[in-house]
């Protein structure tokens, strides 16, 4: 599997656990969670998107 693909995958995941957090913890757990996840989720797409593969046209 490629380095990027996997990178989009754990990113989709911290957004997951960003919106489960908006439904089961408490207000300022849930502020702490939902950032930190979010940030990590936008930084993983970013270097999903950095690291992807780039074709040389000859």
């Amino acid at each position: 599997m490629r380095s990027d693909v996997a990178l989009y995958i754990v990113a989709v995941l911290f957004f997951v656990l960003a919106f489960v957090s908006v439904v089961m913890l408490t207000e300022i757990t849930r502020i702490l969670f939902i950032a930190s996840t979010v940030v990590f989720g936008i930084l993983l797409i970013g270097l999903g998107y950095y690291k992807r593969l780039k074709l040389a046209f000859l």
